[in-house]
């Protein structure tokens, strides 16, 4: 009864963090391609949630050229156990050699500031919920996602 929503907990913060998007010239948006009426609750603790959003967000934005744009996706896999968030930036926010940066969020040669500590929060959160979480390059345009198990009693 307390799995928090995927979907609400990310069209909360889009909704909360557009004016400081739009005020660095990036623009953000979203899209929900699941099913109407259902809630889309998580394995997960609605405050961490929050926070690892937040982050993977801000990660996205304080690397975001002006003009460029944040895309949200979020979408319910075929088999109905995961659920998954994509952050789509229209220019890449790391390049090819940083692009297993979950690997080697904490190895002798990462340089450990605040970003880096932020993004090993999303890794062991998600880990510890038992999903996944990684970065992926499309061409000139990058990736953030994630994959949660959804709770299967929370379907209405």
């Amino acid at each position: 009864a307390t799995a928090p929503d995927l979907v609400a907990a990310a069209r909360a913060l889009v909704k909360a963090e557009l004016d400081h998007f739009l005020s660095r010239s990036v623009g953000l948006s979203m899209e929900c391609v699941v099913a109407p009426g259902q809630r889309y609750q998580v394995v997960g603790h609605q405050a961490r949630l929050d926070q690892l959003l937040s982050t993977l967000m801000h990660v996205a934005l304080r690397r975001a050229p002006q003009g460029s744009t944040i895309h949200l996706r979020v979408l319910a896999t075929d088999d109905g156990g995961w659920i998954q968030l994509d952050l789509n930036e229209s220019v890449a926010s790391l390049r090819e050699d940083e692009v297993d940066i979950f690997d080697h969020l904490l190895s002798s040669e990462a340089l450990l500031h605040k970003a880096v500590l932020a993004l090993y929060f999303c890794k062991i959160t998600v880990e510890r919920w038992g999903g996944e979480i990684g970065y992926r390059l499309d061409g000139d345009r990058g990736c953030w996602w994630l994959r949660l198990r959804r709770v299967r009693s929370a379907e209405v």
